[in-house]
């Protein structure tokens, strides 16, 4: 049983020894495993990333190649870029060679431009004295032929006629001419337009200024101081401009030049001329008067209040080519100053009143005279010139004028008057034995100026709207027939004194 033993104690101990061969070697297996886990786990890991950098890559890969269309479509951009810049740079060479080229025609044109204006300016200033000469062999002829000169002068429209119609005459081709559309009614009743031809001395457009009208009758003024009776009268329908071409527009301050009117403008120049005449030896002496012809009566404009209560009888006389005025107030004026003073009171003391064809209508005839007596003691010579300056009233037809009661008087006195002077302008013209001059306290008055021996001009003031056409085909009409009054040459005043 001993060998059994010992046998059975190796089988235990070889046992014993296997078992511990088999669990180091399970430790190692273990061991093992845990080591193919960690390098499983490393190999994930790895493989996880290497997936991460694989996604990183295609998503690197696919902007890559969205960079690589958007370089491409860039790239084609930039060469259409360049070719509109090319063809835009071609363009520019283009226009500035064109431009160079219209610079020099310019300046070539500059130079053809400034030889013809001075060309221009040269035939202008002939022109302008060719019609200077012109008009004073035109007025020596009309004074030789003793003709009345007739100036027209077309008014500008004025505040508050804005939207009215306009146009009634047709655009001036000359200074001397005009054409007067006025409607008409055919036999059918259609509406019609029927056009009048004028021929006047001079004819003013809307827009010449009162300085330019005046130029025009300097020289006439003039005459007065060379003692001639000289006389200028203003003719047209009510708010036709009379007024402010006689007298100005305004009153209180005449000395304003750009409205200025004929009478300031003219005791300016007299003034003017009579000091220089002074150094040639001549003294003058200058009284004045203003009256007016208001409903067939005389009155002073001039009067004191307390003459003016008295009711004074004024009558007009006339001796060897001078007229006077009974009882009325003759003024010795110095200087302008003394005159527009005078011009003052005159037009505060004027009749004046609404209607419906001007808000203050003139209602009477007013005349302004300057009496001008020059003397020479050198050469003995003495001259009595005049100066008649005269605003007719307004000529309208009662239905126009809309006037009633004294208002209606009045127009029915202006119109019976005016209606005389054409009836003298008739006579005149048609060179009658017997000229109506008593007709009327205006007609009378005006009998030196139209009876002949003086210097006359008249202006016929017209509107330019078309509502107002009627009447000035009438102003015009009558005015056409002045123009064609002869009354004799004009005679000069001079008296030796020696």
């Amino acid at each position: 049983s001993d060998p059994e033993e010992e046998r059975f104690r190796e089988r235990i101990h070889h046992m014993y020894q296997e078992s511990e061969r088999v669990q180091a070697d399970r430790q190692q297996e273990q061991q093992e495993y845990r080591r193919h886990l960690a390098e499983m786990s490393r190999l994930q890991k790895e493989l996880e990333r290497a997936m991460e950098e694989k996604k990183e890559w295609e998503k690197t890969k696919k902007q890559s190649i969205q960079l690589k269309e958007e370089n491409f479509a860039l790239r084609a951009d930039h060469q259409q870029s360049l070719e509109r810049l090319e063809h835009t740079k071609q363009a520019l060479s283009n226009q500035m060679a064109l431009q160079n080229s219209l610079q020099r025609e310019i300046h070539s044109m500059r130079g053809i431009i400034s030889t013809h204006e001075d060309q221009i300016q040269q035939m202008q200033v002939v022109l302008k004295e060719s019609e200077h000469v012109r008009r004073k062999l035109h007025n020596t002829i009309q004074e030789l032929k003793g003709n009345i000169r007739v100036y027209c002068r077309i008014r500008p429209p004025i505040p508050g006629e804005e939207g009215k119609p306009r146009e009634v005459f047709s655009p001036l081709t000359d200074e001397t001419s005009l054409q007067l559309q006025c409607g008409v009614k055919t036999a059918t009743g259609a509406d019609a337009v029927k056009s009048h031809q004028f021929q006047f001395n001079r004819v003013f457009p809307p827009a010449a200024t009162n300085l330019e009208v005046y130029e025009e009758i300097a020289q006439l003024v003039q005459s007065s101081l060379d003692g001639y009776h000289v006389c200028i009268f203003a003719y047209g329908q009510t708010g036709s401009g009379k007024t402010y071409t006689m007298e100005g527009l305004s009153k209180k301050q005449c000395t304003e030049d750009h409205t200025r009117g004929i009478i300031p403008r003219a005791v300016t120049q007299i003034f003017e001329a009579a000091q220089e005449m002074d150094a040639a030896g001549w003294t003058f002496q200058l009284t004045a008067q203003f009256v007016e012809i208001y409903n067939e009566q005389i009155r002073d404009l001039l009067a004191d209040p307390e003459r003016t209560k008295l009711g004074e009888k004024h009558e007009v006389k006339h001796e060897k080519r001078s007229t006077t005025i009974t009882n009325v107030k003759v003024v010795p004026v110095a200087n302008p100053e003394n005159v527009y003073e005078l011009l003052e009171i005159a037009f505060q003391n004027r009749s004046s009143a609404a209607t419906q064809c001007n808000d203050h209508s003139s209602r009477s005839h007013s005349v302004f005279t300057l009496n001008i007596t020059a003397m020479n003691p050198k050469t003995g010579q003495q001259t009595n010139g005049v100066l008649n300056l005269i605003d007719l009233a307004g000529s309208e037809r009662l239905n126009s004028s809309g006037a009633s009661g004294d208002r209606m008087r009045e127009t029915q006195y202006i119109n019976k008057s005016l209606s005389s002077l054409s009836d003298v302008i008739s006579a005149l013209a048609a060179k009658s034995p017997h000229v109506p001059f008593r007709n009327s306290k205006l007609t009378y008055l005006l009998q030196t100026s139209l009876g002949g021996g003086s210097k006359t001009l008249m202006f016929v003031n017209v509107s330019p709207l078309a509502e107002h056409a009627n009447e000035s085909l009438c102003s015009l009409r009558f005015a056409s027939k002045v123009n064609n009054c002869e009354i004799g040459s004009a005679r000069r005043t001079i008296v030796n004194t020696v």
